[in-house]
């Protein structure tokens, strides 16, 4: 994974605020 998808991801995580993007990363 690129960092720019990485941080697309978090970021999206981030805004959503849900333990769910933690969870897609594990």
């Amino acid at each position: 994974m690129t960092n720019e998808i990485g941080k697309s991801l978090f970021r999206k995580a981030g805004d959503l605020g849900v333990p769910v993007g933690i969870m897609c990363f594990k």
